[in-house]
């Protein structure tokens, strides 16, 4: 999975489509974990949209978003930012994460 630009990242929110962004850095140990963990999350939820950010040439979005710790995912629906996740992804979490928002949208 390919990291994205701040340009395609602000396009993909305002599509209003369910998207889980994960902010990481190469520099960071964790981050090769990181991504394994949420390529293996991406299969299970083939509806939403999955993008990596690489924090550091994209800093613009990590100051908006008020990252302060890597990996950090955020979870966006309908183009505002529902869930944020610091540190490695779990399914638990991820599960916890869809299970608020789909009570949230019902």
């Amino acid at each position: 999975m390919e990291s994205i630009s701040s340009v395609e990242f602000a396009k993909l929110i305002a599509s209003g489509k369910l998207v889980v962004a994960g902010f990481f850095c190469d520099n960071v140990p964790v981050s090769k974990i990181f991504e394994a963990q949420l390529d293996l999350i991406k299969e299970r939820y083939s509806d939403c949209t999955f993008v990596k950010i690489d924090a550091v040439i994209q800093s613009d979005l990590v100051r908006k978003y008020k990252i302060r710790a890597l990996p950090t995912t955020l979870v966006f629906v309908d183009k505002k930012k529902e869930a944020t996740i610091v540190g490695l992804l779990s399914a638990a979490a991820i599960r916890d994460v869809f299970s608020r928002i789909e009570k949230n949208r019902g």
